[in-house]
């Protein structure tokens, strides 16, 4: 699943147009996506991470975290919650990180372990695009769920 750019604008650079800061923007996007996201059928994402001790995770996509790569990824589950798409059911998702320049192009290591744990706990591939230099080609990494063993 791609985000369509005028996501990524009214995620990333726009204001909210209801007189709320972006916070308060982020708050309720949070309280909408605990509630309501779920990863498998009838499975409410953020209750399975707390049985499943995933507090990283669950860290790392609150609207505190200053990455706007886990914003982005709460604010899918809203939009995919919303039009009463499946996660499960998608292929795959593709996220692009702009910045970070001084780290080779990449988000913080804490983005890049939630996002490997992301295609894991959903089943779905994560594509991340980015640049490792303002000017520089675009480059991708990739998780693939991991497969269980049993």
């Amino acid at each position: 699943m791609t985000l369509p750019m005028e996501l990524w604008s009214r995620i990333f650079g726009a204001r909210p147009k209801t007189g709320k800061s972006a916070a308060d923007d982020a708050d309720s996007l949070y309280a909408e996506f605990s509630r309501g996201f779920c990863h498998r059928p009838d499975v409410n994402f953020v209750s399975a991470m707390q049985a499943e001790s995933q507090f990283a995770l669950l860290s790392w996509l609150h609207p505190s975290t200053p990455c706007a790569l886990s914003k982005a990824f709460v604010k899918l589950g809203v939009d995919v919650t919303r039009g009463g798409l499946n996660i499960w059911e998608q292929p795959y998702i593709e996220m692009m990180h702009v910045g970070g320049w001084d780290n080779g192009g990449l988000p913080p290591q804490s983005s890049l372990d939630a996002l490997a744990t992301l295609a894991h706990v959903l089943g779905i591939r994560i594509k991340l695009f980015y640049r490792p230099a303002p000017e520089a080609e675009v480059m991708v990494m990739e998780w693939d769920p991991i497969a269980p063993t049993d």
